[in-house]
């Protein structure tokens, strides 16, 4: 058997970078959800020394059921799923420009009945060429349509693409924690998941404040849905409803017009029966939460390169504040505190971790 092999049960509640989850946004359902189970199967607590990135998944179709998929088509689900993931090609912003990589890197399948003989003859680290070579061997057999066919107990073999494995292992700033066992309740709509990890995003804070340009290009939604009406029944709608229906979340929004037109959603979230405080306690992870920090931390967060890459263009060029750094110090920190729900882009710890911009 793999010395390597990560065979773990899913830990249910897996982090991903903020990053990476937003890359997420151009997957379909079931292969967001096997992204989040990948990730869900690391070892968090690994030495990153000793780790190895193309340690092998194995995905069951318990595993698959576990996290929603449907038991009449577990393993033809699961077989496209893994067979998107190989062939879909992503974006990940990085500090140095996007990152243009893939999610996999390598995929078997075959039958769970196989891998147990198998494992039985090659029980140990000495014989993983063997292993391997007779599990391609099943995997091109079971490409055959009636082979597919026969057995629907199927079982996939995952190699993560190594570009993505930074972003879901031993993370500790710029992620989000996901539950694996709320996720696994939504079932009808891509966009109802979509939805759900922007709330696991912004969980601490209990509020999503997202521009819809900016939602309509992270979820893809390209020439889709431009009427709002149609935005707000096709997609917000359906996915408020069954968040509502299924998980322990109890979620409301409110479109919000700059001048005549609706330029901004607004959703806010609580697990329900927890009882709503008239005056809402602040949250550290939002970017009003100014009490908490001291002058430095919050010059360094408006001073940030994704702070000044994401609102840079609200001042024009000839405005004082644009003459230097400390001038835009100065203007940027008033401007967040009268105004914070112009700045909810990103978590503020996301700016306070992030690289300073060069001084001007």
């Amino acid at each position: 058997m793999e010395s390597n092999a990560i065979l773990d049960k899913p830990n249910r509640y897996p982090k991903m970078s903020n990053d990476l989850l937003k890359a997420a946004h151009q997957s379909g359902l079931h292969e967001m959800k096997l992204i989040v189970l990948a990730a869900s199967k690391l070892p968090q607590s690994a030495d990153a020394a000793d780790f190895d990135a193309l340690a092998p998944i194995y995905i069951t179709k318990d595993d698959a059921l576990s996290i929603g998929f449907n038991a009449k088509n577990v393993a033809r689900d699961l077989r496209t799923a893994c067979s998107n993931l190989r062939s879909r090609e992503i974006v990940i912003p990085t500090p140095f420009g996007d990152k243009v990589t893939g999610w996999v890197y390598n995929l078997l399948f075959f039958k769970t009945e196989i891998f147990r003989k198998l494992k039985e003859r090659y029980p140990d680290s000495r014989h993983d060429d063997e292993f391997i070579e007779q599990l391609r061997l099943h995997n091109l057999i079971d490409t055959l349509p009636f082979v597919m066919k026969s057995d629907e107990n199927l079982m996939a073999r995952v190699i993560m693409h190594p570009d993505v494995v930074p972003f879901l292992f031993q993370l500790k700033n710029n992620y989000t924690q996901i539950d694996l066992f709320e996720l696994a309740k939504l079932t009808d709509s891509v966009y109802s998941l979509r939805i759900f990890l922007l709330m696991m995003q912004w969980k601490s804070s209990g509020k999503v404040y997202k521009q819809l340009d900016e939602l309509r290009r992270e979820f893809r939604l390209l020439d889709k849905y431009e009427n709002t009406k149609d935005l707000r029944r096709r997609v917000i709608d359906m996915a408020v409803n069954e968040i509502n229906e299924k998980t322990i979340y109890k979620v409301s929004y409110e479109l919000k017009k700059t001048g005549r037109k609706y330029t901004h959603l607004e959703l806010k979230f609580t697990e329900k029966g927890q009882p709503k405080n008239v005056t809402p306690a602040r949250d550290p992870d939002t970017i009003n939460m100014f009490t908490n920090y001291t002058d430095k931390q919050l010059a360094r967060a408006v001073h940030s390169k994704k702070f000044m890459a994401d609102y840079n263009g609200l001042i024009a060029a000839q405005n004082p504040a644009n003459q230097s750094s400390g001038a835009w110090i100065s203007h940027m920190v008033e401007w967040v505190k009268k105004d914070p729900e112009r700045f909810t882009k990103r978590p503020v710890q996301e700016y306070l971790d992030d690289e300073q911009a060069p001084r001007f």
